[in-house]
């Protein structure tokens, strides 16, 4: 680690690249099988159902992450609304308030 330290920093970058990636794709196609079930009917399993509640343990921290992340995935288009159909009466509202132009909009 000492004597390559740029190295160690990048591969560590890497890694966590793909984690993060494998961790995303894992919870979408996990909030997928749960709505739908597709993974199941198609291979007759899903690799990662313990993820979320079942029938013995009704209550799973994944399971209010899933949620979450579906509820969030939802703001985005109205965010994007807002922003585009509101953008001069917040600038205005931001003004008055003492806001700066991007914290206003």
């Amino acid at each position: 680690l000492k004597y390559r330290a740029t190295e160690m920093v990048t591969g560590f970058l890497v890694f966590g690249k793909v984690m993060d990636a494998f961790i995303k794709m894992a919870l979408a196609l996990s909030i997928v099988q749960h709505f739908t079930g597709v993974f199941t009917k198609v291979f007759g399993g899903w690799g990662f159902d313990p993820m979320f509640a079942d029938e013995k343990e009704l209550f799973r921290a994944i399971e209010i992450a899933g949620y979450i992340g579906i509820m969030l995935a939802g703001t985005f288009p109205i965010c994007y609304l807002f922003q585009r159909y509101c953008k001069r009466p917040m600038a205005v509202l931001g003004r008055y308030l003492g806001l700066s132009q991007p914290g206003a909009t």
